[in-house]
C-alpha cells in the first residue's frame, strides 16, 4: 500500500485498480 489512508492503488491482474479506504482493501484481502 502506498498510503495508510486515502486511495490505495493495487496492481491486480496487470490492472491498475484505485481502491478508497484501506478497510476496503483489508476486506477484500480478508
Amino acid at each position: 500500500m502506498y498510503e495508510k489512508y486515502g486511495t490505495t492503488k493495487v496492481e491486480l491482474d496487470g490492472k491498475e485498480v484505485v481502491l478508497v479506504h484501506e478497510s476496503d482493501v483489508l476486506g477484500w484481502l480478508g
